[in-house]
């Protein structure tokens, strides 16, 4: 069974992997767009005894993909947003919710928080450590997929 530490060390953690898809999936919306504008089977094709308008059909199942990957960015930006709203709403110092964020939402590391919080660089452990102790101190995570 996962500790509180460990379900909130997770879910700050998680920031990097949801740019990553936010990543990919914008990608992906490129590709399907670029996919649209070099189609060039103009006009309409017999299918199975019918005339179909094939430009239109792929144009929808284009939109249909484009409208899909667009949900799903918006989900990626509810799951940056948490994240960002439990440090920002957590009763610790604006100093640990800096370190928080340099830390989980820019990746930085311990070397250059302490550049940018101010401090004296002590080594890693040390910036472990420190990180280890705020986030002990937040809040348990509340249920973020209901907003």
């Amino acid at each position: 069974m996962e500790d509180a530490y460990s379900r909130k060390y997770k879910f700050l953690s998680s920031y990097t992997a949801q740019k990553m898809k936010l990543r990919r999936l914008y990608q992906q919306r490129e590709e399907i767009l670029g996919l649209h504008v070099s189609r060039s089977d103009l006009g309409t094709s017999v299918q199975s005894g019918s005339t179909s308008d094939a430009t239109g059909d792929s144009a929808v199942k284009l939109t249909e993909s484009v409208e899909k990957i667009d949900r799903k960015i918006g989900d990626v930006y509810k799951a940056l947003s948490a994240v960002t709203g439990y440090i920002e709403r957590a009763p610790i110092s604006e100093t640990d919710k800096l370190i928080l964020y340099c830390k989980f939402v820019r990746g930085l590391s311990p070397m250059r928080i302490c550049e940018e919080i101010g401090c004296e660089y002590n080594g890693r452990a040390a910036m472990r450590k420190r990180i280890t102790r705020i986030i002990y101190k937040m809040p348990e995570i509340k249920n973020t997929t209901s907003s």
